[in-house]
């Protein structure tokens, strides 16, 4: 297990302050878990990051300074005063390669998405009835919905928030 000396670690040029770190070889690839501060106006930075959904190069100062490609496993965070904590799982591409797919979802994750997939289609069929009955236009409706695409990432991220992200470890 690494113990971080800096206390940051960088992923794709944002530096995290880091307060809990540990790492694993896993196969091929590492596994780091990290407890992490940002100040609240580096929020969206780190939300847009999680939003791009790929790998990303990190960099764990003063352990090993080399970048390697690695993407987000579990990611939760809370907001405190000034600034916002991150309980972070970042996996290793060379892992994901030797393990297979990395984006198996588990049951939980599967009956979340049945239960989105149901409100979503409440929503669409009250706004279909809301056009129908002349309480919107068409083009309302449509602009409803680029709406709704365009944040789409960004309300993702925000089911993740937790109370504390430092008391999930």
């Amino acid at each position: 297990m690494d113990r971080l000396e800096s206390n940051e670690i960088r992923i794709d040029g944002l530096t995290l302050r880091v307060i809990d770190y540990s790492a694993e070889e896993a196969g091929a690839g590492l596994v780091v878990d990290v407890l992490a501060e940002l100040d609240s106006d580096e929020h969206e930075a780190f939300r847009d990051l999680w939003v791009e959904r790929g790998y990303m190069t990190v960099k764990r100062i003063g352990i090993d300074e080399t970048d390697r490609s690695m993407r987000f496993g579990q990611v939760f965070w809370s907001a405190h005063d000034r600034l916002n904590r991150y309980r972070i799982t970042l996996v290793e591409e060379a892992y994901d390669a030797e393990q297979g797919s990395p984006f198996t979802l588990d049951l939980q994750n599967q009956v979340a998405r049945g239960h989105l997939a149901y409100i979503r289609g409440v929503v669409a069929g009250l706004t279909d009835l809301l056009v129908e009955k002349g309480v919107i236009s068409g083009e309302d409706s449509q602009a409803l919905k680029a709406r709704a695409e365009q944040e789409e990432g960004t309300r993702t991220f925000d089911f993740y928030q937790v109370v504390d992200a430092g008391s999930l470890m």
